[in-house]
C-alpha cells in the first residue's frame, strides 16, 4: 500500500495512535507534507507540539532513530525522538518534538564552511556504526557496492534506468565514479546522507535544527562528505546543486574542520562519490525529458578530479 492511498481515514487512525502513545489527543494540525512519507506537525490538547512521520516499514528506520536520539542527547541540533518507528498495519509511525523557527539558507547566503563544519561535528559526535543496529544502504548513495546492473531502482521515478537510452557521457561518468569508489577501503562512519540546505534551518548564523534523519547512513567519511559537497546547496529542486568551485570549497572546509588534510586517494573518492550521485540523478532526468543535475563538461571535470 503506497502513500497515494493515505487519506482522511488513515490520518484519523494515525492520530488515534498518537493519542495512545503520548497520552493527549491531537487538537490541531500545524502543517502536512506528503511525498515518499507522510509528515504532519500537530499540537496536542496539552499544548505540546510534535511531528508525526508515516512511511513504509523498513528495518533501517530504528537504527536511524537511535542515531538521532544519541545526537540529540549529545547536544546536536536534532529534534528529540519521542516514539521510535512502530509498525502499525502497512505503516511505520514515529513521533518527534517539533522544532519551529529558523529558515533555509542557500549556498549564496552562507559559505561552504557553514555547511561543512556542522557535518564534521555530526560525524564526530555520532555513535559508532556497531552501536546502532543495521542501517542498510540508500540506493542514491551506495549503489556502487554490487549488483550486475549499473543503475539501482529509483524510489521517485517509475522506470528501469538500465533499460533507458541516454547520453553516453552519463553512463561513462557513472562507471568511472563507481569503480573509483569501489576501491575505497576506508572504514564506515555514521553520517547524514541527505545533507542539503533544505534540511538545515538557521537562526541568523546559528544552525537551528537538522531534519530528515531517515537518511542516516554508514559509509566511509570520504563518501558522506563527497556526496554532501556535490549537493549541499540543494533546496529540493534538481537545478540546485554545487558548482565545481562550491564542491571544492566544501571539501577544503571539511578538512579544516576535522583538522586533517585529505590524501590524494581520498580526494579522488570525494569527487567520485559526488559524481556518482549527480550522474544517477541525471539518468533519472533523462526519463523526465530534461537533464538538470549535470552537464557533460561538469561531468568530465569531476571525472578528471576522480582520477579518470
Amino acid at each position: 500500500m503506497g502513500l497515494d492511498t493515505f487519506g482522511q481515514r488513515e490520518r484519523e487512525s494515525i492520530f488515534a495512535h498518537v493519542e495512545q502513545a503520548l497520552g493527549s489527543p491531537v487538537a490541531s494540525v500545524l502543517f502536512t507534507a506528503q511525498h515518499l512519507s507522510y509528515v504532519s506537525g500537530v499540537t496536542l490538547a496539552d499544548g505540546r507540539e510534535v511531528v508525526v512521520k508515516v512511511r513504509a516499514p523498513n528495518q533501517r528506520l530504528s537504527a536511524c532513530c537511535e542515531v538521532q536520539r544519541q545526537l540529540w542527547a549529545s547536544g546536536f541540533p536534532a529534534p528529540e525522538p519521542l516514539v521510535p518507528p512502530t509498525v502499525i498495519g502497512p505503516w511505520a509511525l514515529s513521533i518527534e518534538t517539533y522544532v519551529g523557527g529558523g529558515e533555509v539558507r542557500s549556498a549564496q547566503s552562507v559559505s561552504a564552511e557553514d555547511f561543512a563544519v556542522p557535518l564534521a561535528r555530526l560525524i564526530a559526535q555520532a555513535p559508532a556504526p556497531h552501536a546502532v543496529g543495521p542501517l542498510g544502504a540508500l540506493p542514491w548513495i551506495s549503489s556502487w557496492s554490487g549488483g550486475k546492473h549499473l543503475w539501482p531502482k529509483p524510489d521517485d521515478v517509475d522506470a528501469d534506468l538500465n533499460a533507458v537510452e541516454g547520453p553516453r557521457w552519463i553512463e561513462e561518468a557513472a562507471i568511472v565514479a563507481r569503480e573509483r569508489v569501489r576501491r575505497c577501503t576506508n572504514h564506515g562512519v555514521v553520517g547524514h546522507g541527505d545533507w542539503l540546505s533544505q534540511n538545515l534551518h538557521w537562526v541568523g548564523n546559528t544552525l537551528h535544527v537538522v531534519h530528515d534523519w531517515d537518511s542516516v547512513v554508514v559509509e566511509p567519511e570520504v563518501v558522506v562528505v563527497g556526496v554532501s559537497a556535490a549537493f549541499y546547496p540543494g533546496d529540493g529542486t534538481p537545478d540546485a546543486t554545487a558548482t565545481i568551485e562550491q564542491t571544492e570549497d566544501f571539501i577544503n572546509a571539511y578538512a579544516a574542520a576535522r583538522g586533517r588534510p585529505w590524501s590524494s586517494d581520498e580526494l579522488q573518492v570525494l569527487w567520485a562519490s559526488g559524481l556518482w550521485n549527480r550522474a544517477f540523478d541525471a539518468k533519472k532526468q533523462v526519463v523526465e525529458g530534461r537533464i538538470r543535475t549535470l552537464t557533460e563538461d561538469d561531468a568530465r571535470e569531476r571525472m578528471r578530479r576522480a582520477g579518470a
